[in-house]
């Protein structure tokens, strides 16, 4: 195998992925009534999380449904009028008089019904308002998308308003990586780069992602850039504001480790290498691959130039390894 890669290494700070994150606020002021989901439950995109009593919403119910009372008049009485018309027994000016009286009231209750929207009810909910003719307070916080409930601060009783955040939800499949990158460095450093992050308290632990943003100005103080990238957490492995290592990889490859690609065996979505420790000892490594040459597999982390791994027999490891997990203490968490 061959040495290093050649890399450039700069300090990365884990967060929840931005774009699946969400502060979760109420809509309408309002005092908390009911807390039905609490941390580090998963919820699917409208699930109830919790219920407020809000004044403003039972009065905005309350004018949606005069609005379509009134509608409903008017359409009565616009269609009486256009059979009297008809029949000539009213004039056209009274037509004219109930149709825009109906379209004025046809226009409330669209703008009632869209302030009910505004404060975050359903369709369905708006439905059962109509159904049931009924002007209650109650509002029902939902999950705007499926995640993880990663804070809660709503409590039973507590007056809340618009913009207070009674629960946070991320999607913690993948994670933003937050780097510093040496104002030095950025000649070397571009969007689009692969890297691999490690973790000094997770040993082994070895995570492949892509640099997709480089900060446009230099800090300052730190004369630091900067960046960020997307790495997927499948595993729920990293936690956000664990701090570790990215190691960006330059575009020469040449002096990469390399492994035979029938090395390389997946478990569970992840990329292993059995080291061999002793004749009948063997070590399950988690490596993070680079790309596919001549010499075989570029490898960035997991591995020493020393280490003998398996090669020929690494399939049948692994099938061995997945019947038992008897070794499963082996692989690096």
């Amino acid at each position: 195998m061959g040495g290093n890669p050649s890399a450039t290494e700069v300090l990365a700070r884990v967060t929840y992925d931005q774009n699946r994150f969400a502060r979760v606020t109420p809509l309408a002021s309002g005092v908390v009534r009911k807390v039905v989901a609490d941390v580090g439950q998963s919820v699917s995109r409208g699930d109830h999380l919790a219920g407020l009593s809000s004044p403003e919403v039972a009065r905005v119910k309350s004018e949606y449904l005069s609005a379509r009372a009134e509608e409903a008049l008017k359409l009565t009485i616009l269609t009486r009028e256009q059979g009297l018309v008809a029949q000539r027994i009213s004039a056209q000016q009274d037509l004219d008089q109930a149709r825009a009286e109906h379209e004025i009231a046809r226009n409330a209750t669209v703008t009632a019904r869209q302030r009910l929207l505004n404060f975050g009810l359903t369709e369905r909910a708006i439905q059962n308002v109509e159904q049931s003719g009924s002007a209650s307070s109650e509002l029902e916080i939902l999950a705007p998308f499926s995640g993880t409930i990663v804070d809660r601060n709503a409590v039973s009783g507590e007056a809340v308003a618009p913009g207070d955040a009674l629960f946070k939800i991320a999607d913690l499949s993948s994670m933003w990586l937050e780097l510093s990158i040496p104002e030095d460095e950025l000649s070397s450093v571009f969007v689009g780069q692969d890297l691999v992050v490690t973790f000094d308290s997770q040993a082994g632990l070895a995570v492949s992602g892509r640099l997709t943003w480089i900060g446009t100005s230099v800090d300052e103080e730190s004369r630091m850039v900067k960046g960020r990238a997307v790495v997927p957490n499948s595993d729920r492995v990293m936690r956000h504001g664990m701090f570790g290592q990215a190691h960006l990889h330059m575009e020469n490859d040449s002096d990469a480790l390399y492994v035979p690609a029938g090395a390389v065996q997946h478990i569970d979505g992840l990329p292993f290498v059995f080291a061999s420790l002793a004749d009948d000892l063997f070590e399950l490594r988690r490596i993070a691959l680079g790309g596919r040459g001549n010499a075989g597999v570029a490898i960035f982390a997991g591995l020493d130039p020393d280490d003998e791994i398996v090669v020929a027999h690494s399939f049948t490891l692994k099938s061995e390894f997945l019947k038992s997990r008897l070794g499963a203490g082996c692989v690096d968490e």
